[in-house]
């Protein structure tokens, strides 16, 4: 098998307005340390990824074609580790610590239970109890029963037929084992930005793969160094080096970037999705507008006009980090932030709080 750079091999898959005057008079003591907290919190959840032994910052920014879309390996790992187990952190680790763990230590990974079965009745099926939440890659492959489970499952999906919860979840826990796979083999590592003209995908580190195993000699300089720098990102990895892993990082980077060129993705998208990842703004959001929740209605309850005038610019607080959320996810998918349920959910509640204010401020 030869591969030339320009055209690798998809992958295998897939309140009155008088008190109100008064609060804003009287509190900017208030706003001034609720700004200072909140600018704290910006500046954190920048770094906060990176707080761990190892620097992964150089490699959380370096694109992955995903989904349809270009994302940084830091959503890439999130969401992979979240589909997967269950939850974005596995053990205590960073997603992208437990990602690059599977690349490089997959046989480590086989017995271990980190598969996430939600369906009570499809874990009766397979035999396993029903406090047990998750399984091993090996059980899996070696059940027949489940194998065969979601092979029909499959082909009644494929002929437009309705399933049930437990052969839905058949098909989720078969896509979580092949995520896993798919990480393990490489084939998950969508890094080269060489295009298939027939599909659109970019290159795989499973594609690189192959192609060394099948005819070294004729592997392109550029893709044996995208193998080779791989390789020593997860050497680093494996050897816990604080030194030499974000120099293998970077240089992975700029191999990438170069063989990208002008048309490689924005390295300043790239950032912007991590900060939003790190910080998670909405989720400060409703956290922040709780908080203003509970002392504007301890004020009404206790008739205490100075919780209310801490209160409001909490509440205020809030609509601007959901502002700064919003900002963000425009910036980052280049439209409105209104294309699914979730992202519509928190557009509609924002504009409520936002209605919210303007009535406050006005009545």
């Amino acid at each position: 098998m030869q591969l030339k750079i320009e055209t690798y091999s998809p992958p295998r898959h897939q309140g009155t307005k008088e008190t109100f005057n008064g609060s804003v008079k009287t509190n900017k003591g208030f706003i001034g340390i609720f700004l200072s907290l909140f600018l704290v919190s910006w500046c954190l959840g920048g770094s906060i990824v990176f707080a761990e032994e190892l620097d992964f910052k150089a490699l959380s920014l370096i694109p992955v074609q995903e989904g349809g879309r270009l994302k940084p390996f830091d959503t890439f790992a999130r969401e992979s580790v979240r589909i997967v187990t269950g939850h974005e952190k596995f053990q205590g680790q960073l997603s992208i610590q437990t990602v690059l763990d599977w690349a490089a230590h997959p046989q480590a990974w086989e017995e271990k239970n980190f598969i996430l079965v939600e369906n009570l009745g499809l874990r009766d099926l397979i035999g396993v109890g029903k406090d047990q939440k998750q399984v091993s890659p090996q059980f899996l492959v070696n059940h027949e029963g489940f194998i065969a489970y979601a092979k029909s499952s499959f082909a009644k999906q494929g002929k437009k037929m309705s399933l049930d919860p437990k052969e839905k979840e058949a098909l989720s826990v078969f896509g979580r084992l092949q995520r896993f796979e798919d990480i393990k083999s490489g084939d998950a590592f969508a890094l080269i930005p060489v295009t298939d003209p027939q599909t659109q995908r970019w290159g795989t580190i499973g594609d690189l793969n192959r192609a060394y195993h099948s005819n070294k000699p004729a592997m392109p300089d550029a893709a044996m160094a995208v193998l080779e720098s791989f390789a020593g990102v997860l050497a680093a990895f494996d050897k816990q080096d604080p030194v030499k892993f974000p120099l293998e990082s970077a240089s992975l980077a700029q191999i990438l970037a170069q063989i990208g060129g002008k048309d490689y993705a924005d390295p300043g998208k790239m950032a912007l999705e991590v900060q939003f990842n790190a910080l998670k703004p909405f989720r400060w959001a409703w956290l922040i507008h709780l908080g203003a929740f509970l002392l504007v209605g301890l004020s009404f309850l206790l008739g205490s006009r100075r919780l209310y005038m801490v209160g409001f610019p909490v509440f205020i607080l809030g609509i601007g980090m959901s502002t700064y959320g919003f900002v963000l996810r425009c910036l980052i998918a280049g439209r409105p932030p209104v294309s699914n349920m979730y992202e519509s959910l928190i557009w509609v509640t924002f504009g409520m709080t936002v209605f919210a204010l303007i009535f406050e401020i006005i009545l």
